[in-house]
């Protein structure tokens, strides 16, 4: 998975109402519009084109990770993601960041599920070292739910910084569901390099 764009996870329930009406207030075209659908394994995916100019807004709700997020491409996408962050409540960096650090305090493995899910889907383009540390932890983690949650979270981050522990989960996790997951995103990264 390619990592490209400013991602935004709101904390709504319904994030496509917000879109919608920032949309229709600002003449944005829909470009695109697929529900989620569990029973045919698709993603939901809303694309909607600012116009004037080359930004899209998509609203993800892909179903691995069972999250919703915005994602914001093009040249002004700063700016964009500026706007829609003071238009819908979301997660703050620091707020996922504490909510990983109180899961592992407390040892609360749905907790360290959902918050490496979270720090993983709402990665920088380029690596961070506190989002590092933390997904890291959780690759390392002594429960496999964490770990596999983490080699999910390591699919959206797309940083090659993870490699390394990618091949120790491949050679060595304990878990099947971990060691696969782990090898389709590594040999997702090795396709992708092998065109660059």
């Amino acid at each position: 998975m390619s990592k490209q764009g400013i991602r935004i996870i709101p904390k709504i329930e319904k994030p496509l109402a917000p879109l919608a009406r920032m949309a229709s207030e600002r003449a944005w075209d829909l470009e695109k519009a697929v529900p989620r659908s569990p029973a045919e394994q698709r993603d939901g995916e809303y694309i909607y084109h600012l116009a004037k100019s080359e930004v899209r807004i998509i609203l993800r709700d892909d179903l691995l990770p069972g999250i919703k997020f915005y994602v914001v491409l093009g040249r002004e996408k700063e700016g964009v993601a500026k706007f829609l962050r003071r238009e819908v409540e979301h997660w703050t960096e620091p707020e996922l960041f504490s909510w990983w650090d109180r899961a592992v305090e407390s040892g609360d493995v749905d907790d360290k599920v959902d918050a490496v899910l979270h720090l993983g889907i709402n990665t920088p383009e380029e690596p961070n070292d506190e989002y590092v540390e933390r997904i890291k932890a959780g690759l390392a983690d002594p429960d496999k739910d964490v770990r596999n949650a983490a080699v999910v979270g390591v699919a959206y981050a797309d940083w090659r910084v993870f490699r390394e522990d990618l091949e120790r989960i491949i050679a060595s996790d304990p878990d099947e569901k971990a060691r696969e997951r782990a090898t389709f995103v590594l040999n997702g990264w090795n396709a992708e390099d092998a065109k660059a």
